[in-house]
């Protein structure tokens, strides 16, 4: 049997200079919001989102955007009981 090392950060989410995954995709697609019609007003507001929702979703628990994601109907998932459910049987 071969033996094998996991890491031990596997519950931490991954940086890359000092933004998160999550970061990176809002930045990405406020720069790709601006390219489509670049104007002074689009740059701004391009700017402007990334520098109030990184501190929000840093304040946040975990899975924050996910969450919202899912509750704004972007994101489904399978499996699981709808948003509302009241009660769940197993």
């Amino acid at each position: 049997m071969t033996k094998q090392r996991l890491s031990r950060y596997l519950h931490e989410v991954p940086f890359i200079i000092w933004l998160d995954i999550q970061e990176w995709a809002l930045i990405l697609i406020c720069y790709v919001f601006w390219i489509a019609d670049p104007s002074l007003f689009k740059f701004l507001v391009s700017l402007a989102i990334p520098f109030f929702i990184i501190p929000l979703k840093r304040r946040q628990p975990r899975g924050f955007l996910v969450h919202l994601m899912y509750y704004a109907g972007f994101k489904s998932t399978s499996f699981y009981p709808p948003v509302l459910a009241n009660k769940y049987e197993e």
